[in-house]
C-alpha cells in the first residue's frame, strides 16, 4: 500500500513539474503566430502582422534572426525577429520592408553620395520646418536584408528623375509610396509611371538626418525616414 502511494505521488509530482517548466517555456518564449495574411499587394488594406517572436533578446540564433533595422512595423532597430516572420516580410506585398535601394544616391554637401556610402555625421541636404532646404547631419543609418522575392517601387517623374523604394517607405507628404499615383503631383513634378519591380540586391536602406523634418533628396526625390 505504502510502495503504491509512493509512485502516485511520484506521478502528480512529475506532472507538476512538467506543467511549471511548461509555463516558463511559454513565459519566456511566447507564442509564434504564422502569417495567416498577407496585405494587399496595392495597399489597400492594413492586414494584420504575425507575431515577430522578438524573444532572442538581441541574439541571432539558428531560428531568429537579427535584421540591422529599418524593417518592421512594432520592432525598433536590432530587434531579433522569427525566421518564420523573416520569410512573410520578404513576400511581394508585405508591408514590413521601408527603404531605399541600393543604388540611391543622396544629395550630401559634397554632392552625390551612394546610400552604402554614408557615415554618421555627414551632411547631406533635408528641409526644415519652413520648407528650405539644410545641410545637416545624419544621425541614424540602418540597412536590412531582404529575400531573392523582394520587390520595389519603381517611381518615374516626368521630369526625369527615378527612384527604386520600398512600397511601405514614408514619403515627404505623409503617406506611404504605395499610395503614390500615376499622373498626381509629388515633389512638384508629375508621377510618369510607377510600378512595382523586382529587386536584384540582398540589403535595402535608410537614413535619418538631423534637423525639423527627417526629410532627404533620394536620386533628387524628397523622401521621408522609416527611423525617426
Amino acid at each position: 500500500m505504502l510502495k503504491n502511494l509512493f509512485y502516485i505521488l511520484g506521478i502528480i509530482a512529475f506532472v507538476l513539474l512538467s506543467l511549471t517548466l511548461i509555463l516558463f517555456l511559454k513565459k519566456e518564449l511566447g507564442p509564434i503566430s504564422p502569417p495567416s495574411i498577407l496585405p494587399s499587394p496595392n495597399g489597400s488594406s492594413e492586414a494584420p502582422l504575425p507575431d515577430s517572436g522578438n524573444r532572442c533578446r538581441g541574439r541571432a540564433t539558428k531560428d531568429y534572426k537579427c535584421p540591422s533595422g529599418c524593417g518592421f512595423y512594432g520592432n525598433p532597430v536590432n530587434d531579433c525577429v522569427s525566421a518564420e516572420f523573416l520569410e512573410f516580410c520578404n513576400k511581394p506585398g508585405s508591408n514590413c520592408v521601408k527603404c531605399l535601394s541600393s543604388s540611391t544616391n543622396i544629395e550630401a554637401q559634397r554632392g552625390e553620395v551612394n546610400v552604402r556610402d554614408l557615415g554618421v555625421g555627414i551632411l547631406i541636404w533635408t528641409l526644415n520646418g519652413s520648407g528650405e532646404k539644410e545641410l545637416q547631419p545624419i544621425i541614424k543609418l540602418s540597412s536590412m536584408e531582404v529575400g531573392e522575392n523582394h520587390k520595389m517601387s519603381h517611381i518615374k517623374l516626368v521630369d526625369g528623375r527615378e527612384l527604386d523604394v520600398s512600397p511601405s517607405h514614408p514619403t515627404a507628404d505623409g503617406r506611404l509610396v504605395r499610395d503614390l499615383r500615376v499622373d498626381e503631383t509629388y515633389d512638384n513634378a508629375t508621377i510618369q509611371f510607377i510600378e512595382l519591380v523586382p529587386y536584384k540586391d540582398t540589403k535595402t536602406h535608410d537614413l535619418l538626418p538631423a534637423g525639423d523634418t527627417g526629410f532627404y533628396f533620394a536620386n533628387g526625390i524628397l523622401m521621408g525616414s522609416t527611423l525617426k
